[in-house]
């Protein structure tokens, strides 16, 4: 798949996938981070095209996912257009934000 193919497929099909579910998977907010042709340092090979942030109420919600079948059917839907523009398992940070300039 090109750069450009991926781009497409992130951020409008698997973009609405993610506001489909939202709810169900229980996301407040979903963050996709671009990369710019300038980010590339002069390569053509880069380990990641960008980064998205998913933002939920609590760990508890967090913990809650694929609990109940509907939210199976979500985790599942997601995971699997995640298969057909990515190709392999993409690696999750959990943390917190802390703010040092929020302006």
């Amino acid at each position: 798949m090109t750069f450009e193919d991926f781009m497409t497929h992130w951020s409008e099909v698997h973009a609405k996938l993610i506001q489909k579910n939202a709810r169900e998977l229980g996301i407040v907010k979903y963050i996709q981070i671009h990369r710019t042709s300038s980010s590339t340092g002069g390569s053509t090979r880069q380990r990641y095209d960008g980064i998205a942030e998913v933002w939920y109420e609590s760990e508890d919600h967090f913990r809650a996912l694929g609990k109940s079948d509907s939210g199976r059917v979500a985790v599942q839907s997601v995971v699997e257009d995640q298969r057909k523009f990515i190709g392999r398992e993409t690696p999750l940070f959990k943390g917190y934000e802390s703010a040092i300039i929020n302006g």
